[in-house]
């Protein structure tokens, strides 16, 4: 079983963890005192960097339910524009509104197919 975590998350609470310890006497566990010190400035930045990294996939989630929130706004808005501009079409017989609002205009009605009666 490896001593290490496996996720990066993990590895840097291991490391937050066991820091203390190393810290208050690394001869006695043969470790040098710098090495130490930059252990933990690297693990401070680690964390840092992982708490970063978390605020921005949360912002990133917040910004794009912002965007869904504001498109499905907009697409309501702007269909019933277009419902309303098909009913002052229909209303006034004028085919040309379609064209000036830059629109299709509805297809025309097609026969429906025809009926198979068995007997």
């Amino acid at each position: 079983m490896p001593t290490l975590p496996d996720s990066r998350e993990a590895r840097i609470t291991f490391f937050e963890i066991h820091l203390p310890v190393w810290q208050a006497d690394p001869a006695a566990i043969g470790l040098d005192a710098a090495l130490v010190a930059q252990l933990a400035q690297e693990t401070a930045e680690a964390r840092a960097a992982l708490e970063a990294a978390s605020a921005a996939r949360q912002a990133s989630k917040s910004a794009t339910q912002y965007l869904y929130d504001r498109s499905d706004r907009m697409s309501r808005t702007g269909g019933a524009a277009i419902d309303t501009i098909r009913a002052f079409a229909k209303a006034s017989g004028d085919v040309e509104v379609y064209s000036l609002a830059q629109i299709p205009a509805p297809a025309a009605p097609t026969p429906a197919p025809a009926r198979i009666i068995h007997v």
